[in-house]
């Protein structure tokens, strides 16, 4: 067979051959996991207002557990919480953030307001929650995020022991993700996912 006849062929059995391949491959799934439900809750915001899950119905939003007091992971994660609001414009407009605190015995209203305030946290889209210390330890089972130990007015006799992590939540109360605040590439991942979410992925 003559020699351009031959590389004829060949190109033709390469072209069906990356078809074949093309053709095999499963599409990625580009969609979030759903990672379980999170129950209908009621407590109590840093206005002192009733907050439910019936507020966030609709609305894409991310928890983080915390108590005021504390001064070892909490300024982390409300830092990463920060950053993550000023990103709000980039994140569709609509993504409500949400700190449940572990230590309701000292977290009054008045007190989360002045923690608020400590970080600039703006209130419009972020709401600091207390209430019954045993419906707190049930949502953080929700998220299947640690919550142990309890607290007292002293400090020194205060121990409680919390996850660090946020949780990524649709309007649907399904949780999307989980993202470590000791990560950079985590926090990156999270404001992409809160952006997917947002645009109906």
């Amino acid at each position: 067979m003559p020699v351009p006849r031959l590389r004829a062929l060949f190109a033709l059995v390469a072209i069906a051959l990356s078809l074949t391949l093309a053709c095999s491959k499963k599409p990625v799934d580009q969609t979030l996991p759903k990672l379980g439900k999170i129950g209908a809750f009621s407590l109590t915001d840093e206005a002192s207002k009733k907050f439910s899950a019936a507020d966030l119905h609709g609305k894409e939003w991310v928890a983080a557990f915390f108590f005021t007091r504390c001064r070892s992971a909490c300024p982390i994660i409300t830092h990463r919480l920060r950053a993550l609001q000023k990103q709000e414009d980039k994140l569709g407009g609509h993504v409500h953030l949400v700190s449940f605190s572990v230590d309701p015995e000292n977290d009054t209203p008045a007190a989360m307001t002045a923690y608020a305030k400590k970080y600039h946290a703006n209130l419009s889209n972020w709401s600091f929650l207390t209430g019954d210390y045993d419906a707190i330890k049930k949502l953080a089972g929700d998220f299947k995020m640690a919550l142990e130990g309890d607290s007292t007015k002293g400090a020194s006799g205060m121990q409680l022991t919390h996850a660090s992590q946020l949780g990524l939540v649709d309007g649907k109360m399904q949780l999307r993700g989980y993202y470590s605040t000791k990560s950079d590439a985590d926090m990156k991942k999270l404001a992409s996912d809160a952006l997917r979410l947002s645009n109906g992925s």
